[in-house]
């Protein structure tokens, strides 16, 4: 075998952008590299994206493919904001360790006034790559200007990268942008236009029974456009429901300075430790994903 020519040194297999092929073969490929590479030192590493990929099929006979937690284990490799200090934590370290590297003399808190750092740490989505990226662009409008990164500096970063996000959306969600995009202009028109927050609710039973609803939503998600802070809570005042909590991205601002507007942070409790804000945001129902969109 190859391993075995190398002295059998573990060989790994490394399969990029898996979520481009066709979603209903993705099974019968993995499944075909899982049984060529099963018991030899070949081991696979697929990178995907979790909501855009099918990774076994299941019929009455056979099995086909690979199941989370038994075949292959799953790795993050961004962060969530649904812990958000967490996420702060991890990208003050990571500036620290690039501003370590370059010896560069200054201190991350010299760089920016307010809340402009958590609101970069909110704008990269919890993903590294993203959060390097805006911050250079950041940095270099600040040597120009002479003034510290501030929270509207941020946000007009963050909306001017909208049309990339887009992009990738189309790129990323093959035949089903029309839709995914659709699904986005109805929540934002919703949530931002409508209620001028950046927080909505989606009751835990709706996205129970509504497949295609909650694809579309897990998706969006994926493609950083929403993200969710909160896996479970309740509304304030309660009705008895579960509910999932989400905000929209940065990126969908119309403006980096929106009037009459509420911005809810990840994470934010009052003095008792209750997010009372977060779970006074509005319920986002998901019939309204299947409403027509007036024109303007």
């Amino acid at each position: 075998s190859i391993s075995e020519l190398f002295g059998r040194l573990p060989i790994f297999l490394i399969m990029d952008d898996f979520y481009f092929v066709e979603k209903n073969t993705q099974p019968d490929l993995i499944d075909y590299f899982h049984r060529l590479t099963k018991g030899t030192e070949l081991f696979l590493k697929l990178a995907t994206i979790k909501h855009r990929s099918k990774l076994y099929r299941r019929t009455k006979d056979q099995y086909v493919g690979v199941e989370l937690g038994h075949d292959v284990f799953e790795v993050d490799m961004d962060y969530t904001l649904d812990n958000f200090d967490e996420l702060r934590a991890f990208m003050r370290q990571l500036l620290q360790t690039a501003i370590r590297e370059s010896v560069a003399s200054i201190e991350i808190d010299e760089m920016f006034a307010g809340d402009g750092f958590p609101q970069l740490c909110l704008a990269s989505g919890g993903v590294p790559r993203d959060f390097l990226s805006l911050f250079v662009s950041l940095a270099n409008a600040a040597v120009t200007s002479g003034n510290p990164i501030g929270k509207v500096q941020v946000n007009e970063i963050a909306i001017g990268n909208i049309g990339t996000k887009l992009e990738s959306m189309r790129r990323d969600s093959g035949d089903e942008d029309a839709i995914l995009d659709a699904c986005l202009k109805r929540i934002k028109r919703h949530v931002y236009d409508n209620e001028r927050t950046n927080a909505f609710l989606i009751a835990k039973d709706d996205l129970e029974s509504d497949g295609q609803a909650r694809q579309a939503i897990r998706e969006l998600v994926d493609l950083r456009l929403i993200h969710l802070v909160d896996h479970n809570t309740s509304k304030a005042p309660s009705d008895g429901r579960r509910y999932e909590a989400y905000i929209l991205d940065i990126s969908l601002y119309d403006n980096p300075r929106p009037r009459n507007f509420r911005q809810i942070e990840p994470g934010q409790k009052d003095e008792k430790a209750r997010k009372d804000e977060l779970r006074a945001s509005p319920v986002f129902t998901l019939e309204k994903l299947r409403e027509p969109i007036p024109d303007i």
